[in-house]
C-alpha cells in the first residue's frame, strides 16, 4: 500500500489521533481522581466506623462497565470475566447496602 493511500484511508476515516490520545489522557486523570476520592472515603468511613457497602457497589459498577466497554471493543474474554464478576460484585455490594440501610 502506498502512502497516499494510507493517508487517504485516515483522512476517510476521519479520526484525529491527537484528540483520541487528548481523550485518553483526560479519562485516566478522571479515573484516577475518581480513585483518589474512592480511598479518601473508604478510609473516612473506616475510621468513623460507617458501612462502605455503597461505595463499593459505585465502584464496582464502574469497572465492570469499564471492562464491558472495553470488551466490546477488544474482544478479550478475560474482560468479558471480569466484567460480569465485578457486575455480579456490584450488585452484592448494591444488596449488601439496601439490606443495611432498611434495617
Amino acid at each position: 500500500m502506498k502512502k497516499e493511500e494510507i493517508l487517504a484511508r485516515s483522512r476517510a476515516e476521519k479520526r484525529d489521533e491527537g484528540v483520541e490520545f487528548e481523550l485518553g489522557k483526560g479519562r485516566l486523570y478522571g479515573i484516577t481522581g475518581m480513585t483518589v476520592l474512592y480511598l479518601a472515603l473508604l478510609i473516612f468511613n473506616w475510621v468513623y466506623n460507617q458501612n462502605n457497602s455503597s461505595l463499593f457497589a459505585m465502584y464496582w459498577t464502574y469497572l465492570a462497565f469499564e471492562m464491558l466497554g472495553r470488551y466490546r471493543v477488544i474482544k478479550k474474554k478475560s474482560l468479558l470475566a471480569g466484567g460480569i464478576l465485578s457486575a455480579m460484585a456490584a450488585a452484592g455490594f448494591l444488596i449488601a447496602h439496601i439490606i443495611t440501610v432498611v434495617r
